[in-house]
């Protein structure tokens, strides 16, 4: 039992309800980020896209199954809180470092947009974009219970000690 709570009964809901077993994590909660980042691909083609993407704001775990149709949406807000920190840990720094870069790149992005500056926008996308998507892969890989150490760019971050400060988002966009 952890906090009064039968980790064996728990691990057993979370089978049924689509959560990992395993870290007690759901790949649904991924799907906010994957909104955005369609949005994102369509708006060199589509500016006005961004109107919808300028409304993309980083929501918790918690706060996204609570206004989700999930069906097992209790069991996966119920395991979140018991989920092993060896997954829980980098989990939420990446999340957090993915909710950084897509709020940097939506920023920028809108404002090169409101500025016509498609092209622009286009190269800015495609310098964030790919660094999105390894963000949410190492998300989804963390969630399925793969090795916690990854790998950032050049940087192995192997614990949630390390988060991405306002110069080195800078520095990224600028890359």
């Amino acid at each position: 039992m952890s906090n009064g709570v039968d980790l064996e009964e728990l691990r057993a809901k979370t089978l049924a309800a689509n959560v990992s077993d395993k870290t007690f994590l759901a790949t649904d909660y991924l799907n906010h980020f994957n909104e955005a980042m369609m949005l994102l691909e369509l708006v060199p083609d589509m500016p006005d896209c961004i109107e919808d993407l300028a409304d993309w704001q980083p929501v918790s775990y918690e706060d996204h199954f609570q206004r989700s149709g999930f069906a097992g949406k209790d069991v996966a807000i119920e395991a979140y809180t018991h989920a092993p920190d060896i997954y829980r840990k980098p989990f939420d720094e990446i999340i957090g470092r993915l909710n950084q870069l897509l709020l940097v790149t939506i920023k920028g992005t809108a404002s090169l947009v409101s500025q016509d500056k498609i092209d622009d926008a286009r190269v800015i996308i495609g310098v964030a974009l790919p660094e999105i998507k390894q963000l949410q892969e190492t998300a989804g890989a963390i969630i399925n219970g793969a090795d916690v150490t990854i790998r950032l760019r050049d940087e192995v971050v192997a614990n949630a000690e390390n988060t991405l400060d306002q110069d080195e988002i800078d520095s990224l966009m600028d890359a």
